[in-house]
């Protein structure tokens, strides 16, 4: 099961649909470009690309103005990133929670 928390509303889903997979093409384009250290050439189209997918994903249960409303920011496009790769490489069942937390976070809560 994969959830996600926005606010105080929790979102899950069993299993990432094959419409997930299909959509994957543009935001693994705009993830790629960035690996490189490419600069986007539209900022703000690319990142609601990348929102609009990862509303797809949790099956459209929230709107991106949602996410933007109540994500952090620091961790949206690490996190969008981190669910693309996993879809994208057919491994979506390590992935269990989101909004992730950082690694010092994690090392804190120890």
């Amino acid at each position: 099961m994969l959830s996600v928390t926005l606010g105080e509303n929790v979102y899950t889903i069993d299993y990432v649909t094959a419409l997930a997979l299909r959509e994957i093409g543009r935001p693994m384009e705009i993830i790629k470009k960035a690996e490189k250290g490419q600069e986007p050439a539209d900022f703000g189209r690319d990142l609601d690309t990348l929102v609009n997918w990862f509303c797809l994903l949790f099956r459209n249960q929230f709107k991106p103005a949602e996410v933007y409303e109540k994500y952090p920011a620091d961790r949206l496009i690490t996190d969008i990133t981190l669910a693309a790769l996993a879809v994208n490489n057919r491994v979506s069942s390590v992935l269990s929670a989101f909004p992730t937390k950082a690694a010092a976070a994690r090392k804190q809560e120890a």
